[in-house]
């Protein structure tokens, strides 16, 4: 228990990083430039077609995997010791809007600061 603690810990503070916001642009980035190489793509190949849609799927299904898995453990450590499922969803859903919405940087008042 005390691993998962001292994890819960780290990724806390990950996520009150300056560079958090600096992380979710990169992965953001990625799956924008993914989007763009399937939006640009002109030729009539339809396998390759299919493996730029693939490579743009791998992309957004990691992105969100690697958020719900810190999502998971932070709530896991912050989740009071009854089990209240709503509270939990509402916790969820505030921790996704902040770790993909969040630009400002932790400890400014400003976006971009």
């Amino acid at each position: 228990m005390n691993v998962d603690r001292a994890k819960a810990e780290r990724l806390g503070h990950l996520t009150q990083s300056p560079g958090w916001p600096d992380l979710i642009v990169i992965l953001n980035n990625l799956v924008n430039e993914q989007v763009a190489a399937v939006n640009a793509f002109i030729g009539w190949d339809k396998d390759q077609k299919a493996d730029l849609m693939t490579r743009q799927q791998t992309v957004v299904q990691m992105r969100q995997e690697i958020i719900d898995r810190i999502q998971k453990i932070l709530l896991a450590h912050m989740q009071p010791s009854d089990n209240n499922g709503e509270q939990d969803a509402t916790l969820a859903d505030d921790l996704r809007k902040k770790f993909l919405n969040e630009t400002r940087i932790p400890g400014t008042y400003e976006a971009g600061v």
